[in-house]
Order: structure tokens, then sequence, then C-alpha cells
């Protein structure tokens, strides 16, 4: 029996792939396969295929594209064409499925979305599979199957993929899609924001929904901190791609402005100011601090939202000596157009707590020599460090500037110049 002849037979007869029924009919061949080298991970089936195919260096198990090790189906349809979908989707294979597509419908990213919507209504009775209840939770209880573990593999597998990935490579990755969104829309960083706000009206009743809560714990579960943010990433990418670390769009802003209010210095600082005297944002402010201060006693998470350790600890003592109704973060009035940390409605009086370095540790003062010298060192600072620049204008400028018109106002104003509750608290025992 010839070697085609045999593999005939045992597609036919496949109990004879087992290798001990293979021994027991075909001694001579199964002795002569015992003599091939093979790698260990071999099954007697796919030694069986090399064999029948008189392949000795097992060339055929080789990817045609790179070389690596095929998947094997079976002694008679043998290896899967290809070792991934890597190797499937080549630029050669994109170039042959648009040339055909090009040729029969005259466009290269023909998509028959009609044929797959009828299609999906046959076998479905929707337009499309996500809209399936059946799908759905096959999805869901696929999902909810897989182990943390799984989950984190999978993510550090697609984490690790993009990052093996050559600066070369992503810069072509995203020109890819840069030049499918022009050609598609005429709009290179088209984004379809009509759709996002029609998609987030139907689930949460609003235009633009982002969920706090949600991204204060995935922060605090993934860096131990729940306000965490990466300025050295975010300085990296706008590095990469528009090579500027402080890169900031002012071209597009502009063009809005333009299109939305003629104007593209457009600049709506009623509507702030409105905004900031309303009763509406000191409720909310305040109930941030309520909500924070719950938080932060019940340890459930770190204190977060842009609000220090001292300001909850002072917004409590504050809480413990008035009443939660009578004080008010983040305040501002006619009288005091600044967004104010507390106001005590029932003594009138407006606190700033300055514990913070940028406010100098003190009231500037132009006519003492350390304040200036000090004034000097940040000036040589701020060429190394840009939070230096912050600090002269809030320490010099902002604060001298907000005193000036309590003063001018006659309003019971304090500022606290420390950073250790206790002393705060002897200080705000003192106006009590």
């Amino acid at each position: 029996m010839t070697k085609e002849e045999l593999l005939d037979f045992l597609v036919k007869n496949t109990i004879y792939l087992r290798e001990s029924y293979f021994k027991k009919k075909f001694i001579d061949d199964y002795n002569e396969i015992c003599t091939w080298e093979f790698p260990d991970n071999y099954s007697f089936s796919r030694k069986l295929y090399h064999y029948l195919k008189n392949d000795v260096s097992l060339s055929l198990s080789k990817c045609p594209i790179c070389g690596g090790e095929r998947a094997f189906k079976s002694v008679g349809r043998g290896y899967f064409e290809y070792c991934s979908k890597k190797c499937i989707y080549t630029k050669e294979r994109s170039e042959k499925c648009k040339k055909t597509k090009l040729e029969r419908y005259g466009d290269a990213n023909y998509n028959n979305m009609k044929k797959n919507q009828q299609t999906c209504v046959e076998r479905y009775g929707v337009a499309h599979v996500s809209q399936c209840d059946e799908i759905k939770n096959k999805i869901i209880n696929s999902r909810t199957s897989h182990s943390v573990e799984e989950k984190e593999n999978t993510k550090k597998k697609t984490q690790c993929t993009w990052k093996e990935k050559s600066e070369k490579e992503k810069k072509e990755h995203i020109n890819k899609i840069k030049q499918t969104k022009k050609k598609r829309y005429n709009d290179s960083n088209y984004n379809n924001r009509d759709k996002a706000k029609s998609t987030c009206y139907e689930k949460y009743g609003k235009s633009s929904y982002v969920n706090p809560d949600k991204m204060k714990q995935t922060k605090y579960d993934k860096y131990g901190d729940c306000r965490y943010v990466n300025p050295q990433k975010a300085k990296e990418t706008k590095k990469t791609r528009y090579g500027d670390e402080n890169y900031v769009n002012v071209k597009k802003m502009k063009e809005t402005k333009c299109k939305k209010y003629n104007d593209p210095n457009y600049n709506n600082r009623k509507k702030f100011m409105d905004t900031l005297h309303s009763d509406e944002y000191v409720k909310k402010q305040t109930d941030k601090y309520r909500n924070i201060l719950n938080e932060y006693k019940s340890r459930n998470i770190k204190l977060c939202g842009g609000v220090s350790k001292l300001e909850i600890d002072t917004y409590d003592f504050l809480v413990s000596l008035f009443g939660f109704d009578d004080v008010l973060a983040q305040y501002s009035s006619n009288e005091y157009p600044f967004r104010c940390d507390f106001y005590v409605k029932s003594i009138d009086t407006y606190i700033e707590l300055q514990g913070y370095w940028t406010h100098g540790g003190h009231a500037f003062d132009e006519d003492n020599k350390k304040d200036i010298e000090k004034l000097n060192y940040w000036e040589k600072q701020s060429a190394k460090h840009k939070m230096y620049d912050t600090a002269i204008k809030v320490w010099t400028i902002n604060d001298v500037h907000k005193r000036e018109i309590a003063k001018k106002n006659k309003l019971n104003y304090i500022e606290i110049f420390e950073t250790n509750i206790e002393k705060v608290k002897q200080h705000i025992l003192k106006i009590q």
C-alpha cells in the first residue's frame, strides 16, 4: 500500500489513527515513524501526517508568513493556513480584499450592511446581534465565567502587544485610523459626538455622563489613590504625538469657538461668574465636602476630588462648632467674588485656609526684606520648575488682591497660614 492509499484509508477509517490500532495493522510503517525525530509536543496523528507527506524536515508545520508553528487540524486536513490573526490579515491580503471590492462594487471599503441586517433579522429577529437578549446573556455569562486572573492575563497580553510595537508601528497605526476617518467623514479627527450624546441620554438621562464614584474606586484599586494623575505619561504622549510635551491645540480650540460663537477668542465670563455666585453651586460644593467627609470617616476610600486632608479636618471642626447648615464650602458672593474655602453664615465670616506652600506661609509684604529674598529665590527656581511661577502669582498677586477686596468691602475675613490641624483649630476658636 502506497502512502497516498494509506492516507485515504486512514481518513475513511479514523479508528486506526490511534497509535495502538495503527501499530497492530501497519507495523512496518509504525517502526519507520519511530525512527523519525519529532518534537515532544507532537501527537501521533501529527507525526503520521508528516510521515505520509514525506516531510522529514517538518516544513509543512511552518507559517508561510512568519515561519512560526501552525496549529494542527487532522491527518486529512493538515495544518491551518496561518499561525495567527496577525499573519492572516497582512497588508497583501488587505490590499487584495480592497482591490476585489473596488472591482465588484466600486468602493474599496464596501460593506453590505443591508444584507448583514437582513441575515440578523432572519436568524435572531433583530437588526443587530447586540440587540438580541440571547446573545447579550451569552456575552455576560462568558465574561463572568472567566476568573479575575484570566481577565488580567488577557488585559496584560493586549497591553504588551501594543507596548511591543515600535514607535514607527504605533505612528503607522494612528495614521491609518486618521486616514480612514478622512476618507469616510472628510475629517481625520472625526468623532461621532451626536451618537455618543444620544447613547448617554438613553442610558443615564444626560447628554454627557461620567461616573465619578466608579472612576475614583478604579483609580484607588489600581494605584492606591483615587485622585491619581500621571502627568509624566501625559507629557510623553503629547511629545510622541505632537513633538511638544506641553502641546495644546489652540487652533482647534479657536475653530470650535468660531463655529459656536463666531468669535475665536470667546470667553463667557458672565456665565462663569453667575455659576460661581449661584446657590446651586455653593450647595454642590458643600455637599461634596460632606460626602468626602463621610467617606474619610468611614475609611472606605482615600481623600479625593481635589480636597486636602487639612481642608476636610477643618471642615469637620467647623461643622462640629456651627452645624452642617451653617458652614458653606467654596462660597462666593458679590462682596467677595472668589471661591472662599469656608463661609460661616451665623457669624458672617470668610475663612481662607492658606496651608499650602504657594501661599508663602504668611501674607506677602513688599517692604519686608525676607519676603523679597524669598521672591527672588522663587524667580530663580521658576526657570527649572514651573510650579514656582504659579506660587509667585498666588502669593504676590492673587492673595494680595483678595485681601484688598475683603478690606475694601469691610468683610470679616480670616487667613490661616497653618499646616497643622491643631493650630488651625486654635485660630478658629478665637473667632467663635
